[in-house]
């Protein structure tokens, strides 16, 4: 929270405040819980390297298609 009343006092541009706040702040978020989740998978290897490399082997994937659209 403290981060966008951060960003909200020092961005000029609405628009930029929204992509930042959602997006890098979302982010941030998004990926504790996966490192939170693989720490709980822990105990069981198999399982925690098959969601670790489809995770970030699938999120590659998105991100250059993306880049392909």
């Amino acid at each position: 929270m403290f981060l966008i009343g951060l960003l909200y006092n020092h961005v000029e541009s609405k628009e930029i405040y929204a992509i930042l706040a959602t997006g890098f702040c979302g982010g941030l978020t998004t990926f504790s819980t996966l490192n939170d989740e693989l720490q709980r998978l822990l105990s069981d290897k198999k399982v925690f390297y098959s969601y670790f490399l489809l995770t970030y082997i699938g999120g590659l994937v998105a991100i250059f298609l993306g880049i392909l659209l």
